[in-house]
C-alpha cells in the first residue's frame, strides 16, 4: 500500500511539473496558431513559392513573442512576420484608435508630395517628419504593409507614412498633438506642425 501511495504521490508531482512546464504564454500560443493556420490555407505553400526567409522569419516572430508582450505589440509583430510573403491580401488589422497626420499627400515612388485644395499633385515634397527622412518612414511602412506591385506600394506609403504608429516605429520625433514636417517647395525647405487627428 505505501508503494502505490509513494508511485502515486511521484507520478502526481511529475504531472504537477509538465503541466507548470507546458504552460507557454498565451499570446505565443496564438502565434503558433496563426503560422499553423497560414501554412495550412495560403497557396503560397502548396505552390512552393514561399521566400527563402519564411523560416528565418517566423522563427523570429516566434522567438519575440513572450509573457510580456502586449496585444498591440503582438499586432505588430504578426504584421511584420505575414509580410514576408508580400501578399497584399494577407495581413492582420487592429481595433486599436489609429492616429494620423492631419495632411494631403500622395506618394509616387520614393517621394512624398503634398496636394492642392483642388487634389492635384503640387510640387511640395515632403522631405522629413519628426527629422527621419521620408524614405526610412517609407521602409518601415514596408516592413509591416506588403505591397504586390509599385501601385500598391504607393497607396500603402501614402496612407501609412503619416501613421503615429508607424513613425515611432521609424524613430521620429513627435510630440503629443503634432509632429514637424519638412517640406520642399522648389528649394524653399521649410518646417510645419501638422497636427494628428
Amino acid at each position: 500500500m505505501k508503494k502505490h501511495k509513494l508511485l502515486f504521490g511521484i507520478l502526481f508531482a511529475c504531472a504537477l511539473v509538465l503541466a507548470g512546464c507546458s504552460r507557454e504564454p498565451k499570446l505565443l500560443k496564438d502565434a503558433k496558431e496563426l503560422v499553423s493556420v497560414l501554412e495550412a490555407v495560403h497557396p503560397a505553400f502548396p505552390l512552393h513559392d514561399i521566400p527563402d526567409n519564411y523560416e528565418s522569419a517566423k522563427q523570429e516572430f516566434l522567438n519575440s513573442v513572450t509573457e510580456d508582450t502586449t496585444k498591440e505589440e503582438f499586432v505588430l509583430l504578426a504584421r511584420k512576420f505575414l509580410a514576408v510573403l508580400q501578399d497584399g491580401h494577407t495581413g492582420v488589422t487592429s481595433s486599436a484608435q489609429l492616429r494620423f497626420l492631419y495632411i494631403r499627400c500622395y506618394a509616387l515612388g520614393d517621394e512624398l508630395f503634398l496636394l492642392n485644395d483642388d487634389g492635384s499633385l503640387s510640387q511640395d515634397r515632403v522631405t522629413h517628419i519628426g527629422g527621419v527622412p521620408v524614405s526610412r518612414i517609407f521602409e518601415t511602412v514596408q516592413a509591416y504593409f506588403p505591397a504586390e506591385n509599385e501601385a500598391a506600394r504607393n497607396v500603402n506609403n501614402r496612407t501609412w507614412a503619416i501613421n503615429e504608429e508607424m513613425l515611432k516605429l521609424s524613430g521620429c520625433k513627435l510630440n503629443s498633438t503634432f509632429a514637424e514636417v519638412t517640406v520642399d517647395s522648389g528649394g524653399n525647405v521649410s518646417n510645419r506642425r501638422v497636427n494628428f487627428f
